[in-house]
């Protein structure tokens, strides 16, 4: 759905609450160039992504849409898969005059992501970046993927939450590891690609942060962020982190 004028994109909204839903190599996405970008919902018995994109945007001012996934047993983002509000990851020449990232929202029993697979809301503007509210029971975050609020000029990062179902059941958030380089055909590490992007070496981890790129003398503040699990583990060069730089 994309909104070529000013006004607001509608919203999406796919149920399968007795199936899977799974996406994969394809995207899902509602843009406007001002005003709002619609939501998108998804709600079904497990959602699985590979190299697959859920994303909301919004070109000049206003804000992105929320993306709200809840799944009764599994979410599972693999290769290089990501959520977004804002802007596109990892596309930094597609910037955003003054908009906002919405907020997302991820509810099942486990929650997997792998693969440099990421979570993230951010503006590369002097908006602000939405919330992450994740509610699981085993959270795995692995293979330099994140969950992020971000921004890049005078705007806030949001919060990053993570909390259990139900406290009277065992319940776990495990991150490790960093991404693995791309290989050449010699099997030699890639460290840039061509656009001069690092293909790997970046920790796996949560992340609320603001980092001034645009604007010397306007740097927003970093967000907060809240684990609440029954077992923490944080290994092989993982991070939690909320800056401001």
């Amino acid at each position: 759905i994309s909104e070529g004028g000013i006004g607001n994109a509608g919203d999406e909204t796919i149920n399968s609450t007795s199936g899977k839903f799974s996406l994969t190599g394809n995207e899902i996405t509602s843009s406007a160039s001002s005003g709002e970008s619609g939501d998108i919902k998804i709600t079904a018995d497990s959602v699985s992504l590979d190299n697959a994109r859920l994303f909301t945007e919004v070109l000049e001012g206003g804000t992105a849409g929320s993306v709200s996934v809840t799944a009764n047993q599994s979410i599972s983002l693999a290769n290089e898969s990501y959520i977004a509000t804002g802007s596109r990851p990892f596309l930094l020449d597609f910037l955003f005059g003054g908009g906002s990232g919405g907020d997302i929202k991820l509810e099942a029993k486990s929650i997997d992501l792998k693969d440099k697979s990421r979570l993230e809301t951010n503006s590369w503007s002097g908006g602000n970046a939405g919330n992450v509210q994740i509610k699981t029971q085993e959270l795995t975050i692995k293979g330099g993927s994140g969950v992020l609020s971000q921004t890049f000029g005078a705007g806030r990062a949001g919060n990053v939450k993570v909390k259990y179902l139900n406290d009277k059941a065992s319940s776990s958030v495990t991150i490790s590891g960093v991404a693995p380089f791309a290989k050449d055909e010699q099997n030699n590490d890639i460290i840039l690609d061509n656009d001069g992007n690092l293909t790997g070496g970046f920790s796996s981890g949560l992340f609320a942060s603001t980092e001034n790129q645009l604007d010397e003398d306007a740097t927003g503040n970093g967000g907060n962020i809240d684990v609440e699990t029954g077992h923490l583990k944080i290994q092989d060069g993982a991070a939690i982190s909320a800056r401001s730089r």
